[in-house]
């Protein structure tokens, strides 16, 4: 009888302890990337074949429309401009952010955006600046931006989301 107790108490011991490690391993978050592309889609004929871009791109990552964190995704001054033509060009960087499962459907991202062009001379061409407020969701997005001038340049940012680990 004492080992048929025994056998039971390990039995009972064993299931707990091993509920117990399968509730730690359970992710409470949702972690995503965001990377983003610049990529010229309008140049007119009077300018080069490509712009010299510089300007700022940033995150924020808002519950409830109330800012958790702000992250910059891309920052680049004038004279350490990058060249965007026709072919798409990867940012040099990418943002790292998790969020709490029982919080994606209050959750949003909010990019700001200020391009510039940068012409041999001097002028300074602004592309513009963009607010877009974006919902989560647990599935890859992807996002494009329209910057605009008075030249008749278009500059198409490119974002993708994508949830890294469920």
């Amino acid at each position: 009888m004492k080992i048929i107790q025994s056998l039971i108490l390990a039995f009972v011991l064993g299931l707990f302890f091993s509920c117990t490690n399968d509730d730690a391993s359970f992710e409470k978050t949702i972690s995503y990337k965001i990377e983003a592309a610049l990529l010229a889609s309008e140049i007119p004929s009077n300018e080069d074949e490509d712009l010299e871009i510089y300007g700022e791109i940033s995150v924020d990552i808002e519950l409830d429309k109330n800012v958790l964190e702000e992250k910059v995704l891309w920052s680049r001054n004038r004279e350490n401009y990058i060249i965007v033509g026709k072919t798409e060009v990867m940012l040099d960087n990418q943002i790292d952010f998790s969020i709490d499962k029982n919080n994606i459907d209050s959750s949003s991202i909010r990019f700001r955006a200020i391009l510039k062009d940068y012409d041999r001379n001097n002028e300074l061409d602004r592309l513009g600046t963009v607010f877009f407020r974006h919902q989560l969701t647990r599935q890859p997005q992807e996002i494009e931006l329209k910057f605009n001038n008075t030249e008749g340049n278009t500059v198409i940012a490119r974002f993708k989301i994508q949830p890294i680990r469920d």
